[in-house]
């Protein structure tokens, strides 16, 4: 999971780990963006290890990535090391027949449940927390609009779901592509 800032890029004001009386924090459970590299995949995953590796190759090149932070394996792991969580997944685990498919989908059904039903470590949401009141959160059109300044063309994906807001239906990449000022390319 990762949780991404608009606006700045994470080069400009990367959320560095905050401090405490001048020492600097150490994380376990996330990591800035513009920290990851590719090595950093078994801690944080490909896709945003992938994202640190964007950061680090396009913000020198004057290209403005948002920034935010990953969580961590470790994250997760806490996640099921929780009250019930490993017993309610082996349960699942030792009902399931391979060779059925309504039994793995229900298998999957019961894991599923069970690691998101289960409660979030204390340790875990203090760091969130923290870092994500280090994030600058703009609603996405402000956010692109904003960047627009300086943008030559703006990018934008077309996979949004749409929302009906003050009586209009429409995705972002509609909305972006009304209220642009520059070129918009909508990417299929």
């Amino acid at each position: 999971m990762s949780v991404a800032r608009s606006g700045r890029s994470a080069t400009e004001d990367a959320p560095a780990a905050p401090t405490r009386e001048g020492s600097a924090r150490e994380w376990r459970f996330i990591r800035p963006f513009a920290s990851l590299t590719l090595d950093d995949i078994p801690l944080v995953g490909g896709k945003n290890a992938s994202f640190g590796e964007m950061i680090r190759t396009l913000a020198p090149l004057g290209v403005r990535v948002p920034d935010g932070f990953a969580l961590t394996a470790d994250a997760y792991r806490a996640v099921l090391d929780g009250p019930g969580v490993q017993r309610a997944l082996r349960e699942a685990l030792a009902r399931l027949d391979v060779a059925d498919v309504e039994s793995l989908r229900a298998a999957g059904a019961a894991a599923r449940r069970a690691i998101g039903e289960a409660p979030l470590p204390d340790a875990l949401v203090g760091e969130v927390g923290e870092a994500y009141s280090r994030v600058e959160v703009k609603p996405a059109l402000e956010a692109i609009l904003d960047a627009e300044s300086t943008a030559g063309l703006i990018v934008i994906g077309s996979r949004g779901r749409g929302a009906r807001q003050a009586g209009s239906l429409g995705s972002l990449s509609q909305r972006v592509v009304t209220a642009a000022r520059r070129p918009v390319l909508v990417v299929h």
